[in-house]
């Protein structure tokens, strides 16, 4: 049997509708077959490329401050317990600026408060009435973890807010109070500030080292005898005035005082039954002195480790108080001359005026027969800085006690207020006459002048 040959592969479809063997055919177009193949689909247009990531660094433009380092900050918050004014508004403001500054922020805002409520003119507010906010009572009475910063503590408080339940409770729970002073007043301290101080004293570990008082009474002297070991670490007192309490001198606290200032006016009884028992550890005194019969007697030979003493005068304006006290000043820097430790004198004018009644006549077989040229001549020798800031003092006055024998051969500062520090100024620029060797001898013998603004 005859093999059939193998068939061939069909040809893909010819463009035309007849076979290549019917020539005879008519020809016709196969239109579908000459259409081109379709276009492939044109893929979407891609999304344009992410931009890139701008870094994550601080940019400085033109005209902003960099920002401060934290150190620095700290030490801004630091120094503005320095401040004069806005002292509390400028560490709230801190308080609120960061989280990282809030903590530093508190310790120094709350370390020095002043609890007030009320205007002691005005309407005094009841028991019941609540804390205003506000007030940094307010805060420390609704926020208790703030009340261990309270380092230094003022109380101007009185009527019957001096006993509000929720003031009370406040002050019985600071235990860490290490000052403590009463309103500015005139008087004596009332008896709602001496409540406020038992109410301080009574926190369990509470040391106190400075009392500023309007004055020196037998409820001040008991509650330091009551709680001895609040007052162990005792060593600054500051009263207004010392007188005598209704007929009584009180003793003053049997402890180791170091700093004693008076700012007001001084009665000799009071002044010795006050120092009495701490005569021999007073480092520094602050004294007013007047032209009164109550400040001659007032001597100092007690104060055997006097380093410091400072004077507070009348101012001249007021008549002839100045020129009444100089018996007085003389008087006292005679006393002081057997100070071996004393270092330091400061003459100025008292910030606080005393009232014209205290300050008394002069004895007449004193009174205008002195100057200030004999206060000068009475410093002691062992000084070596003195400050002069009095206008009763006149520049040609100390630079002849500069030249004179009388100046301290110890003295190394000199520091001079007011018109007196320019006049000297003005002198010591001279070249020529009288005073046109006195910067050279100043620089020979080692004393530095230097003015007071």
């Amino acid at each position: 049997m005859a093999q059939r040959p193998p068939e061939r592969p069909e040809r893909p479809p010819w463009p035309f509708s007849r076979p290549r063997t019917d020539l005879r055919a008519p020809l016709r177009l196969n239109r579908r077959a000459l259409q081109a193949p379709p276009a492939p689909p044109v893929p979407a247009s891609p999304s344009p490329p992410p931009l890139p990531t701008v870094p994550t660094v601080p940019i400085v433009h033109d005209g902003l401050p960099p920002r401060l380092p934290v150190e620095l900050i700290l030490e801004i918050i630091e120094w503005c317990d320095h401040l004069a004014e806005k002292r509390s508004a400028t560490l709230a403001a801190l308080c609120r600026l960061a989280k990282s500054y809030q903590h530093a922020a508190e310790h120094a805002l709350y370390s020095d408060v002043r609890l007030s409520w009320g205007d002691r003119s005005g309407p005094q507010p009841e028991a019941t009435d609540s804390v205003p906010s506000g007030l940094v009572l307010h805060t420390l009475v609704h926020h208790a973890r703030l009340r261990p910063l309270v380092k230094s503590l003022e109380v101007a408080l009185h009527g019957s807010e001096g006993h509000h339940p929720e003031v009370m409770s406040l002050l019985g729970s600071l235990p860490g109070v290490e000052s403590y002073s009463t309103e500015r007043c005139p008087g004596a301290v009332s008896r709602d500030q001496m409540d406020g101080l038992r109410r301080v004293l009574s926190n369990v570990g509470v040391k106190i080292r400075t009392l500023d008082l309007g004055t020196w009474t037998p409820t001040a002297a008991a509650l330091v005898r009551d709680y001895p070991q609040a007052f162990t670490t005792f060593k600054h007192l500051k009263l207004e005035r010392l007188v005598d309490y209704r007929g009584t001198a009180p003793s003053g606290p049997n402890v180791g005082v170091e700093t004693l200032a008076l700012e007001v006016s001084v009665g000799p009884r009071a002044f010795v039954s006050l120092t009495s028992p701490f005569c021999k550890t007073v480092l520094s005194l602050r004294l007013p002195v007047t032209g009164s019969e109550a400040t001659q007697s007032l001597k100092l030979r007690p104060f055997v480790k006097l380093e410091r003493l400072d004077l507070l005068v009348p101012k001249k304006d007021r008549g002839p108080a100045f020129q009444d006290a100089i018996p007085n000043i003389v008087s006292l820097l005679l006393s002081a001359a057997s100070l071996q430790h004393l270092v330091s004198l400061t003459i100025q004018e008292a910030v606080v005026q005393p009232p014209l009644d205290f300050l008394g006549p002069a004895p007449e077989s004193t009174q205008l027969s002195m100057s200030a040229h004999h206060i000068l001549n009475a410093v002691p020798f062992q000084i070596q800085r003195l400050t002069v800031d009095a206008p009763g003092f006149l520049s040609t006055d100390i630079v002849e006690w500069l030249l004179s024998p009388c100046r301290p051969p110890q003295l190394q500062s000199l520091r001079l207020g007011g018109d007196t520090g320019v006049g000297l100024n003005k002198l010591l620029r001279r070249t020529t006459g009288r005073y046109g060797e006195l910067a050279r001898t100043l620089a020979e013998a080692g004393i530095e002048v230097t003015t007071l603004p």
